[in-house]
Order: C-alpha cells, then sequence, then structure tokens
C-alpha cells in the first residue's frame, strides 16, 4: 500500500470526529443569504479564531463569504421550490400540478366543445331536379313547412334525394333509433365532408362564434357523436320525427354542429420509438376531439389508431381493449389546453412510424347559451 493510500485510510477511518464536530457546528436553519453570510462568519471564528481575523470590508475573504453566501441563497431558494411543487398540498405551477395527477393514472380534463343540432329550413340545388308534376325545381329555394307552397315538402325531399347516395333515398336511412325519445334516421350525402360548408358564426353572450358542421352519427343508446374526419369521408344528417307534424321543432332533417375550428398537425417518425410523445403546438384543444391516423403522401388514411383513457382503471399500458388493436394512443393534458399525444412501448401495443397526423378542434372554453334567432 503506497503511503498516499495509507494516509487517505487513516483519515477516513480516524477522523469521523472532525467531520462530525463540522456538522455539529453547522446552521442548518440559514437558508437566506444574510443568515448564511451570519453563518459562515460565526464557524470561521469558532473553528479558525488564530486562523483568520481580518473581518474589514475590503478583505477578500470577506468578498468570498459575501459570494457564497448569494450562491448558497439561491440554492436553497431554488431548492425549496422544486421541492414544493413535488406535492399537490403545495405546488403551483399548473404544469406540475398536471404531472402529479398524471402520476396518480388520472388525466385533467379540458374544456367541453359547445354542440347541438341544426335544423334544415331551406334547400337549394342547381342539379336538373323536377317535382312531381315535372316543374323544373332547380335554383328554387323550397322551405320546410312553406304555408304558401302546397307541394312543399315532395319538393323538399325531392331536392334532398339529388344529394343523398342512391341506394339511400328518403325512406331507405342507413339506420334507424332513437335520440332523446325522438325518432330518428341517418342518411348520407353523395357529397364529402370537404365540399360542404363547414363553418358558421352565431352570436352567444355578445360575442361572435365559429362553429362548424360535423359529420354526425348516433349510438344504439341515442347518443349523437362525430365521425372521424376522414378526408373523402361522406357527410351524414338525421331525420327526426317527434310525432308533432311538420310544424314541430323537433321534427325534420338536422345537421350536428359544434364549436371551435379543425386543425391537425402532421409528424414525420422514421424510427419507432418507445413510448413515443408528440408535443402540439395548438392551444384551446378540446376533451373530446382528437384523432390520430397514419396517412400516406397523398394524405390517405393507412391506419386508424384508437384513444385510450388514462383514467384510473385504465391506461396506454393497462387498457380495456382488444388484444388485436394494438394501434392505440392516449391523450396527455398540457397548459393552456395544449396536449401531446403519446403512444405504446412497443410490447402492449405499436409504436407509430411514417406520417403521423393528429386532428383536433380548438374552442374557446366559455359557457354561453346560443339561441336559434342567433345563428346565421
Amino acid at each position: 500500500m503506497t503511503g498516499s493510500t495509507r494516509q487517505a485510510e487513516l483519515f477516513a477511518g480516524q477522523d469521523w470526529t472532525v467531520l462530525y464536530r463540522a456538522f455539529t457546528q453547522t446552521n442548518f436553519n440559514a437558508s437566506d443569504p444574510p443568515s448564511i453570510n451570519r453563518a459562515l462568519r460565526e464557524y470561521v471564528r469558532i473553528n479558525y479564531p488564530e486562523d483568520y481575523n481580518d473581518w474589514i470590508e475590503s478583505s477578500e475573504f470577506v468578498a468570498i463569504i459575501d459570494l457564497l453566501s448569494w450562491l448558497a441563497g439561491t440554492l436553497a431558494y431554488k431548492t425549496d421550490l422544486a421541492a414544493r411543487e413535488n406535492f399537490l398540498e403545495t405546488a403551483e405551477a399548473r404544469e406540475s400540478i398536471l404531472r402529479l395527477a398524471r402520476f396518480l393514472s388520472y388525466n385533467p380534463r379540458r374544456h367541453q366543445p359547445a354542440r347541438g343540432i341544426l335544423k334544415l329550413i331551406r334547400v337549394v340545388t342547381d342539379d336538373d331536379v323536377e317535382d312531381a308534376f315535372g316543374n323544373s325545381i332547380s335554383n328554387v329555394g323550397i322551405e320546410w313547412n312553406n304555408p304558401n307552397d302546397p307541394d312543399w315538402y315532395d319538393r323538399f325531399i325531392a331536392v334532398l334525394n339529388a344529394a343523398l347516395v342512391a341506394p339511400n333515398p328518403f325512406g331507405v336511412p342507413l339506420k334507424q333509433g332513437v335520440i332523446g325519445g325522438t325518432r330518428a334516421q341517418l342518411y348520407r350525402f353523395n357529397n364529402r365532408v370537404s365540399d360542404m360548408l363547414r363553418s358558421f358564426g352565431a352570436t352567444a353572450s355578445g360575442e361572435n362564434m365559429v362553429f362548424e358542421f360535423v359529420n354526425g352519427e348516433f349510438d344504439t343508446d341515442g347518443a349523437i357523436f362525430e365521425r372521424t374526419p376522414t378526408p373523402g369521408a361522406a357527410f351524414h344528417i338525421f331525420n327526426l320525427s317527434d310525432g308533432g307534424g311538420y310544424a314541430s321543432p323537433r321534427t325534420g332533417f338536422f345537421a350536428f354542429f359544434k364549436q371551435g375550428t379543425t386543425g391537425s398537425e402532421t409528424f414525420q417518425i422514421t424510427n419507432p420509438i418507445e413510448n413515443q410523445l408528440l408535443e402540439l403546438a395548438a392551444s384551446g384543444v378540446n376533451q373530446d376531439d382528437v384523432w390520430v391516423q397514419t396517412v400516406d403522401d397523398a394524405g390517405e388514411v393507412l391506419v386508424e389508431w384508437s384513444k385510450v383513457p388514462a383514467l384510473y382503471s385504465e391506461n396506454i399500458t393497462y387498457t380495456g381493449a382488444q388484444i388485436t388493436d394494438r394501434n392505440i394512443f392516449s391523450v396527455v393534458t398540457r397548459e393552456a389546453d395544449r396536449i401531446a399525444i403519446r403512444f405504446s412501448d412497443g410490447l402492449f401495443g405499436n409504436a407509430p412510424i411514417g406520417r403521423i397526423k393528429i386532428i383536433f378542434r380548438t374552442g374557446n372554453g366559455l359557457q354561453y347559451e346560443v339561441r336559434p334567432q342567433e345563428v346565421d
């Protein structure tokens, strides 16, 4: 054993009392620069009274102590802030609270989009359409329940049939069910969603707001939801009949709408990565309207990814989704209603590769009431 190694071993083994005495004389309550400065000076006076006693303000040693006091106080302040952000009771930064919530398998919710159905009260077509008497109704506006037109219903249906897909004219719906206690039917236009009017304005609570017609659907429980906004998809409308006659506000043809604006971001992933996380720049993304697709260079959809909730009993790893559905993702809430998309680890689900398109809808997140007369 060399002399230096032996001396180091002896110091570690025999001089522990020096370290112990040093810690017993340390003021651990000193955390701000003034108290740390006083503690450092007191420590030097007690332990090195004969080595240093020059305490004039122009001394270099005093300047070093002042600098160390400021640095130690700053570090203590930063450490205290960081420690506070690790507990729900003391955390103040929103991102810290969101992170702690996700640690508990709870994904904080974002705002819900305002939604509803609008009744079609006037239709017009530039196709060569004739009524039951052989009269052309091309470019003629037909109003629902028009008291001045005894043939308004046949003409209204004739215009709609010209726009619906041929296998499913009015009377041959794609599906039937009940929505809110009202008998409902679903019909499909022969136009793509992108070819139709999507946005419209309305005034609510004194503010001008933007709404969008969306591709509606309803399930067996009568709940209306939005179809995935796939390019080239046909638009759908509802026919409702509550038995109250044509004048009833819940009898006629309706389109589904939501508040907000649809947007998208595309990411190119060359190599699959475990637990891939894609951050979106858009803010104001609502709670429900997020879709993920793998698309080719032309924008055609290759893979539809399924959203998995992140709640107490289910997340991106432990999910009730079918084992054959490995294309899954979850939505992570960020500040300002921004989101990130988290994919699986490649074991419980597929890791993404290729062009990943994320479609979302942003909204204003306000509470308001939209009256029918306020819709443009």
